[in-house]
């Protein structure tokens, strides 16, 4: 997936700055994704010639500071259940800023 760095044109439809472009290869899966989302698609022929750059993607961290444990336990229960990829670690960690990734 890449962002728009400039607005452009493809068949007579403009397309903002930031508009993500994403090939087509996966396009039935893609589909699928973005209108779980709510998200309005618009397939082209060819990916569209702009200047563009790569996107990452996020990465989330988890911070235990042992006040409140049993609503962190249920957010680390739902990223481990969905499979989303997170680093946990601890407020003394994090003051140290000595965080090694725990990732799940």
């Amino acid at each position: 997936m890449w962002a728009s760095e400039d607005s452009f044109t493809v068949d007579r439809r403009s397309f903002g700055r930031g508009t993500t472009i994403v090939d087509g290869n996966a396009s039935a899966r893609i589909r699928q994704a973005a209108e779980s989302l709510g998200l309005t698609l618009t397939g082209v022929r060819a990916v569209p010639q702009v200047t563009r750059h790569e996107l990452d993607l996020p990465r989330l961290a988890l911070v235990h500071s042992w006040l409140n444990t049993q609503n962190e336990g249920w957010v680390r229960y739902a990223f481990d259940a969905l499979g989303i990829r997170y680093d946990y670690f601890s407020v003394q960690q994090l003051k140290n800023r000595s965080c090694s990734s725990a990732t799940t």
